[in-house]
């Protein structure tokens, strides 16, 4: 999935939003963003966790959320694949935001996003986190190509 611009061009480029595939090339904004979010976390752990989430043999992947430049938000995802595509899944293992980015439109834009990488990965179910509920209807009523309420 190509970098994905989600704000109209006459939006400030600080307050500009979009949503980009996690690749070595933003490793510096990924590190930055699960630093502030997740302080306790082991560095090597982080590291780790960046080389799986960019190689591009496995079924774990990320995208990032940038306000103008600077990282506001993740999802980390898992494809499983079945003996048909119906048995493919698409799974969110995480979901991060910094407080900044309530109101923006941010996490429905991604949500959105999230569904359209499941589709196009032939993945009909999209799992979430236990504690998160209610994404699809937020996605359909704020999707990449909809204008946030």
């Amino acid at each position: 999935m190509a970098d994905t611009s989600l704000t109209d061009p006459d939006t400030p480029a600080a307050d500009r939003l979009a949503i980009r595939p996690l690749a070595s090339c933003l490793a510096a904004e990924w590190h930055g963003l699960r630093a502030d979010l997740l302080p306790q976390e082991d560095p090597a752990v982080a590291a780790a966790t960046l080389k799986r989430l960019v190689s591009q043999n496995g079924s774990d992947a990320a995208m990032l959320v940038l306000r103008g430049y600077r990282p506001v938000g993740l999802a980390c995802y898992r494809i499983t694949r079945g003996r048909d595509a119906l048995d493919s899944v698409f799974e969110v293992t995480e979901w991060l935001f910094r407080p900044e980015a309530s109101g923006t439109g941010a996490g429905a834009h991604l949500i959105g996003f999230l569904y359209m990488a499941a589709e196009a990965q032939g993945a009909p179910l999209v799992y979430w986190p236990s504690a998160v509920t209610g994404f699809r209807p937020a996605a359909d009523a704020t999707g990449p190509d909809r204008k946030a309420a």
